[in-house]
Parts: C-alpha cells; structure tokens; sequence
C-alpha cells in the first residue's frame, strides 16, 4: 500500500510539474504569436513603403526623360 501511496503522489507531483510546463508554453505560444503578427504588420508596411519609392523614382526618370 506504500507503494501505491507513493506512486501516486509521484504522479501527482509529475502532473502539477506537467501543468506548470504547459501553462508557460502557452504563454511563449501567444506571445511568439503577437510577435509574428507585428513583423508581418513590418515586412507589409516595408513593401508598400519600397513600392511607394519607386513608383516615385520611376516617375521622377520619366520627368527628367520628357524635359530633355
């Protein structure tokens, strides 16, 4: 009966340790999920910000091109 005693409270002990692990994963989870939103929210913004440059550049090489 010790025996099965003590088995049980290993396993108790074993399942808190397990459900404290999982708790502090989650949590890494959601934040490396807010994380990944905000650098696709930077590498968007990054492309319009590039695209807006060049359009820009390729408008001012057309308006040098027709002044000449």
């Amino acid at each position: 009966m010790a025996t099965t005693t003590t088995n049980t409270a290993h396993l108790e002990q074993q399942v808190n340790q397990q459900r404290s692990e999982i708790a502090r994963l989650k949590g890494r989870i959601s934040t490396l999920s807010e994380d990944l939103g905000a650098i696709k929210r930077d590498i968007a913004d990054f492309r319009r910000r590039v695209t807006d440059d060049m359009t820009a550049l390729v408008e001012n090489i057309q308006e040098e091109r027709t002044r000449r």
